[in-house]
């Protein structure tokens, strides 16, 4: 695909689609236009068939996360333990744990999902690049457990860090596109020809995860991004658009327990 780039009034990026000398506007996601809904209820358990009550059940799940209603998300796992099983399920696909347990984690992931939603994508870019990070801290109790998940961290603390990269080391053939929002980014992969980009993956939005505890040490290494991780980044794809670029800062496998590495130029793609 070859797509031509500029921008609007405000300075959000616009993509067009270039075939032949025909251009078609590529449809981004608005990140600042949310929905709020109102009229979908979730369903009773003792009143529906057991299939019929699934259905239906997905169906109202699916329309909270593509409408980014995080908080309505939740409340379909507190009708009933069922409800927890399934959505729990539906997410990470791991059924052996405790009630108590699953609801912790449900509570936590879309605690994170709205955090990331409210404080990054619909702030205001005052960094003016597309090279920025979301620096997300772990609990304290956490501190030499070299295991980490999702909801392991706190959405309440996080923050916007602009990288200093070279993108000719750090990110080869990426061109990076900034807009009024951090949500408005756009990542093309690929080459460019007199204006022209030859796209062989178009990322938007680009979002890079700087996982550290509470010393700002970072966590991740290749090795230790696990299973858990791109469940959580399959169910944000949902809410944030199937176009979504997920990328967690790393530091060397040789580097894995010194407690001094905060940040580095090395990023694996979830």
């Amino acid at each position: 695909m070859k797509v031509l780039v500029s921008n609007d009034y405000f300075g959000t990026p616009l993509v067009w689609e270039y075939d032949d000398g025909l251009v078609e506007r590529i449809e981004l996601e608005d990140f600042n236009n949310h929905t709020l809904l109102t009229d979908l209820e979730p369903p009773c358990d003792g009143t529906l068939p057991i299939d019929l009550y699934e259905l239906v059940l997905y169906y109202v799940f699916e329309s909270r996360v593509r409408t980014r209603n995080f908080d309505m998300v939740f409340e379909l796992c507190q009708i009933n333990r069922r409800s927890c099983f399934l959505i729990y399920n539906k997410i990470y696909n791991n059924h052996k744990i405790s009630y108590k347990a699953m609801i912790h984690r449900l509570s936590k992931t879309f605690h994170m999902a709205e955090s990331i939603y409210d404080n990054y994508l619909c702030a205001p870019n005052v960094t003016g690049t597309a090279l920025n990070a979301l620096v997300c801290y772990r609990e304290g109790s956490l501190r030499h457990n070299y295991n980490f998940n999702p909801w392991d961290f706190r959405a309440n603390d996080l923050e916007i860090k602009k990288l200093e990269l070279d993108l000719d080391d750090s990110l080869q053939q990426i061109y990076t596109f900034p807009g009024h929002f951090y949500g408005d980014s756009v990542w093309i992969h690929g080459s460019e020809e007199d204006g022209i980009y030859n796209v062989e993956s178009l990322q938007h939005p680009a979002i890079v995860l700087i996982l550290c505890d509470y010393t700002y040490s970072l966590i991740p290494t290749r090795s230790t991004i696990c299973y858990n991780w791109h469940r959580f980044v399959r169910f944000l794809r949902k809410a944030f658009g199937q176009r979504a670029g997920f990328y967690v800062m790393v530091k060397h496998q040789i580097d894995i327990e010194n407690p001094f590495i905060e940040t580095t130029d090395i990023f694996v793609q979830i």
